[in-house]
């Protein structure tokens, strides 16, 4: 059991700014260490069909996205960090809703 890390999780949580890990092993660790547990299951499948199908590696689409105001890779650097729970409901680790 644990968090699904592809290139998609990967290259998303890299842009939000939750890690600067280099592996998808060490990056599993440090997301398990952020989303509660009983997100794990979500959040890991959220996170691949929003890099594979909004958070795009050449072109993302922030235009249309529901989360470019809280996007640290937006155009604007003023922009808050997305909490873990962008995916789930409750307070994350962090203090974000």
């Amino acid at each position: 059991s644990g968090v699904t890390v592809d290139t998609h999780m990967f290259r998303v949580t890299t842009r939000w700014g939750w890690h600067d890990e280099t592996t998808p092993e060490k990056t599993e660790a440090v997301l398990m260490s952020l989303v509660p547990r009983e997100e794990w299951p979500n959040f890991g499948p959220r996170g691949v069909l929003f890099g594979r199908y909004r958070c795009l590696a050449r072109n993302p689409r922030c235009g249309d996205c529901k989360l470019a105001d809280r996007c640290p890779s937006v155009v604007s650097p003023a922009i808050a960090t997305i909490g873990p729970t962008a995916f789930g409901s409750g307070t994350s680790r962090l203090g974000t809703k």
